[in-house]
This record gives C-alpha cells, structure tokens and sequence, in this order.
C-alpha cells in the first residue's frame, strides 16, 4: 500500500534540485501557474495549493506579478498522478525543472509534497522553520527529507531532467508477443500470444493464451503439418529492465497430413514447464517493448508416424524467442 512517507521521502532529491540561492527568502515573491490536466479533477484547486504552500512558510509569497514564476501541471490516469514543475527566471527560460509521478490514494498527498517542494525552492532556509501542515503531522518521512536537504544543500540548483515514479500498488497490463518457436511442433513455426499481468515493484504475475500457425513439412512428397493451441501461467521476479519467470502451460497439438493414404488428423495433450528470460525497454509511461527468449520442457511426448516410419517427435527441450509490446491499464 502506498505512503505519504514514501512519497515524500522521494521527492527530497527533488527539492534539491529545484532550490537556487537567494538573499532574502522572507521578501521573495513569485507568481503561480497551476494547471489541472486531464484526469487530474479530484485535486484541489489553485487556491488549496496557495493555501497549503503559504502554511508551510508561515507567509504567502505569491503575488499576481512578480519577477520570477512557478508552473505547475498536475494529471492523472487513475491512481497514477504526475505533476511538471518548472521555475522561471526573470528573463522568462527555466532555471530548473522536475516530472514527479506516484500512484497514491489520492490527491491530497500529492499536493502536501509539491508544497514541500515549492516552499523549499522559493525559500531554502524554510529547512529550519518550515510549519506542519494541519492535515497530517509531521513524521519520519519529512525528517528524512530535511537530512537529505541539509547533507546535499550545496547541490547545484539545476540537474538533468528525471523522472521519479512510485508504483506500490501495481499495476495490470495487457499485452501480445510475435516469436519463433521450434521443438514442440513439427516445424519451426510463428507464436502468436496475447497476455495479461500483475506488475508490482518486483514481481509479477502473468497469464498467456498463444497459438503457433502450422507450417509443412514435406516427405516423399506429401505433406505434414501442426499446430499448438496452450494457455500458460508464470510467476516472475524483476530487477531494473530484467525478468525472469518460471511457467507452466497446457493445451493441444494438432497433427495432420495430406497426400498419405489414409492419412488423418490427431489431437493430442501437450503440457510443459520452463523458464523465459525477457529485457523490456520503457517506450512512454504506458507502454514497453520487450525481448524474450524461453525453454520448455514437454512433459507428453507427441509423435507423427507414417506406417512404421517416424516422421517427427517433440523434442526434449523446446526454444522461442521474439518481441512482445506491453501496455499499461
């Protein structure tokens, strides 16, 4: 379940980064722009963004003109909320600039840390005498973030671009792979599978539907052919851009030829377990693209026959690789 601490805590590198010297904090003064983006309706309006900024300095230092400008642009898709905070400078480009993005319970705890957050950019040595807001006490969360200010206060006042994102709570995503599998077919065949996963911090759990499109082989002349149907569950563990999980599936192989005489088409069970190893590439916040490689060992041996000859028998070990896009719900 998602904190405010965790949030908060955070956002203190945040904060750093967004703060720039000034000589008298106390006379510092800024205009505000506040937008509320799409999906973005349940946060507070300008004015509790006002209110809860000048509750944390013990002053209001916005005023409808002023040399220098705060925006802030909050949105929303669901649980998952992110603010783009931007400082103007006097001659109007940026000074310093930050994304924050968290899944939170609502929107009152995004809003308490962008306070924290502009408070401490317009006035540094708010550190010190910085008042609790009357919502929530303060706890160990703003503590540690008043460590962190103090340990890293000569910081520059502007860094690269970041994105800081907190997902506590997971999330579901819906996906479909296109990969090359040999081994458990008669051929070495096109995968085409549709998924659905639970994503946490780092874990996962995934259930897939796939089916391999059959593909001839040719004997004397004739033809042969088949084609897998299975479903498939995996628990999965993640560590930056890695995954590796564990599966197990089940479905049927259908086998059948042309040209033999007699020649008819079978059914038959298949179930296996393996392991797949993927490496996933962020594309925007919502969708990935990911290369995947799997092993499968079947646990039903399957066989094409001809009379007494042996056309084909799954193998001990089956292989696939491809790419798979992923979106997020």
């Amino acid at each position: 379940m998602f904190s405010a601490a965790r949030l908060i805590g955070g956002l203190g590198a945040c904060v750093l980064l967004l703060c720039s010297p000034t000589t008298d904090a106390r006379s510092r003064q800024a205009s505000l722009t506040y937008v509320l983006a799409e999906g973005a309706g349940d946060c507070p309006s300008r004015h509790g963004l006002l209110a809860a900024v000048a509750e944390r300095l013990g002053y209001q230092p916005f005023v409808d003109k002023a040399e220098e400008e705060v925006r802030v642009q909050l949105r929303a898709e669901g649980s998952f909320y992110s603010a783009d905070i931007m400082l103007l400078g006097a001659d109007g480009r940026p000074r310093a600039e930050r994304t924050v993005a968290a899944s939170v319970a609502g929107c009152d705890q995004m809003i308490d840390a962008l306070a924290l957050a502009i408070s401490l950019a317009l006035d540094p040595d708010a550190i010190g005498r910085v008042q609790r807001p009357r919502r929530a006490p303060e706890g160990p969360a703003t503590r540690a973030t008043r460590l962190a200010y103090e340990m890293h206060r000569g910081a520059p006042s502007l860094a690269p671009e970041a994105h800081v994102s907190q997902n506590a709570q997971g999330s579901w995503h819906a996906g479909a792979r296109l990969a090359v599998t040999w081994g458990q077919t008669p051929s070495v065949s096109p995968l085409i599978e549709v998924t659905a996963e639970y994503h946490d911090a780092w874990w996962a759990v995934r259930a897939a539907l796939g089916a391999t499109l059959p593909m001839e082989r040719d004997y004397e002349g004739d033809a042969y052919r088949g084609s897998r149907v299975s479903v498939s569950a995996s628990g999965c563990g993640s560590v930056a851009w890695f995954q590796g999980c564990l599966f197990m599936s089940a479905g049927v192989l259908h086998l059948s030829g042309s040209g033999f005489v007699n020649a008819r088409s079978v059914v038959l069970p298949c179930v296996g377990a393996g392991a797949r190893a993927m490496v996933s590439l962020a594309l925007s916040k919502r969708t990935s693209l990911a290369f995947h490689t799997e092993v499968e060992i079947p646990m039903i041996q399957a066989e094409a026959r001809v009379a007494d000859v042996l056309l084909w028998t799954s193998q001990p070990l089956g292989i696939s690789a491809g790419l798979g896009l992923s979106w997020r719900l």
